[in-house]
């Protein structure tokens, strides 16, 4: 762990100019384990003292935007934008939804909330009750997104009738998968992902 000096370039292109930012706190390791194939490192775009994100701060107008790609595709790459350009560029061609703003010391401040307003799996939206998703003062509840996580986590409540809706509409031959942490429902199946039914969730308006 150390302090080091990042360069980065404004455009991606030869005349762009180089913005030196001192001081940004950085590690790496060589001995790699864990869930993250051998990985270097990671980059931290969350709202902690340590995120990249955060550490840029002014420099990139504290906005960054990204586009991850699939997994199994090992051709192209998923583009990191640090700062407003890209953003800027995309208003008006697409949808957008505001961040909750929770400066509390009782949230858990690393995260980013929604304000979560229902779910589909296909055109069957899941039936829970209201205060589920409801962020409280004491800091508990709420809907959090986190890049880094590759699993959905939803409270029984939502996660209950979901898992029924799934089970009815994927028509393929289930395995049993009671021996795997964390995990539900596996098929046997060649299905292609397109013939599954698409999960929706969309948000309310609200001050970011």
């Amino acid at each position: 762990m150390a302090l080091e000096t990042f360069s980065l370039k404004r455009r991606a292109s030869a005349s762009s100019r180089w913005e030196v930012i001192l001081c940004i706190s950085f590690g790496c390791g060589n001995r790699q384990q864990g869930d993250f194939g051998g990985a270097i490192g990671l980059v931290s775009v969350g709202r902690g003292i340590l995120s990249l994100a955060t550490q840029l701060g002014e420099t990139i107008k504290h906005k960054f935007s990204y586009c991850l790609v699939s997994f199994e595709d090992e051709s192209s790459i998923s583009p990191l934008f640090l700062g407003d350009a890209m953003i800027a560029d995309l208003l008006g061609k697409c949808q957008s939804t505001p961040f909750i703003g929770v400066n509390e010391t009782n949230y858990i401040s690393n995260y980013y909330y929604l304000n979560l307003h229902g779910i589909n799996v296909g055109r069957m939206a899941i039936k829970y009750p209201a205060s589920t998703f409801l962020l409280e003062p004491s800091g508990n509840g709420g809907m959090m997104i986190d890049s880094q996580s590759t699993l959905t986590h939803l409270a029984d409540p939502v996660y209950t009738p979901f898992l029924g809706i799934i089970k009815s509409s994927v028509k393929a031959k289930p395995v049993n998968a009671s021996s795997t942490d964390g995990t539900d429902l596996y098929y046997e199946s060649t299905l292609p992902i397109s013939k599954l039914p698409q999960i929706v969730s969309f948000c309310r308006k609200c001050n970011a």
